[in-house]
């Protein structure tokens, strides 16, 4: 009879203790449990996500890739208009047709600047735009006339040649807004425009602000916009070819 007694103090013993463990082991297994959802909605686990360091695009055919770190405003792809709730739905990368492309850098070095430096206006680098030929595209003689248009008979008779520019030169009304001048200058080849440049006039400085040449890139069917430091006029053609020439280095292939 005792030693009954013995065995079920024992056995009640262990049967108690197998429970105060499994009890344990499921306590331990919610702890575990709440710390891992926990940490899953706090911090999250970190997914790899791969950063391309190159904005790619097609224009008029041919796919143009450059670093990032030139474009200081963001590149407009065939679709819906950035200013459009559609914008983030367009097609992009290297299969899909740029608008328009903007890229700024120093110049003659055509490193990228920052975008305070770009924003400076003692920025004495470029600002070049590149964009495919659209339909209604008229030649550049077109760009020109439409230029043009705000200065009056009396300032065109002002228009002259400048042989140390190689341009035609005359100050006028336009283009921008109907009253406010601006230096105008334009090449021509066989009568044909090739180049149109304009500087904005600064009445109070009493001088020129920063130019904007537009021109033709035969080689990639493309039109080009360029914008440089008003002081520089004497070096556009070294400006353009240093442009065209960093437009040409991004070429990586066509259909």
């Amino acid at each position: 009879m005792l030693i009954l007694r013995w065995f079920f103090s024992v056995f009640t013993f262990a049967w108690n203790l197998l429970r105060v463990l499994a009890a344990s082991l499921i306590f331990l297994l919610g702890v575990i449990c709440l710390k891992v959802v926990f940490d899953w909605v706090v911090s999250p686990p970190v997914v790899p996500v791969f950063y391309d360091p190159y904005t790619c695009g097609k224009i008029s055919g041919y796919v143009l890739r450059y670093p990032k770190v030139y474009v200081k405003f963001w590149p407009e792809y065939e679709g819906e208009s950035s200013w459009g709730p559609g914008f983030i739905k367009n097609k992009k990368g290297c299969g899909a047709n740029l608008r328009s492309l903007t890229m700024m850098m120093s110049w003659p070095d055509m490193k990228p600047v920052s975008f305070s430096v770009g924003a400076s206006s003692e920025f004495t680098g470029v600002i070049i735009t590149i964009m495919p030929l659209l339909p209604v595209f008229k030649g550049m003689s077109k760009v020109l006339e439409t230029s043009l248009d705000f200065v009056t008979p009396e300032q065109m008779c002002g228009a002259k040649y400048k042989n140390d520019l190689g341009l035609y030169h005359v100050r006028g009304y336009g283009p921008v807004w109907r009253d406010s001048y601006s230096d105008f200058y334009w090449s021509e080849r066989d009568g044909a425009v090739e180049h149109l440049i304009y500087c904005l006039w600064l009445p109070i400085q009493n001088k020129n602000y920063r130019c904007m040449a537009r021109f033709l890139i035969p080689e990639l069917d493309a039109f080009a916009e360029v914008e440089f430091p008003s002081e520089n006029i004497n070096l556009w053609r070294e400006i353009l070819t240093d442009s065209v020439s960093f437009f040409n280095d991004g070429l990586i292939g066509s259909e």
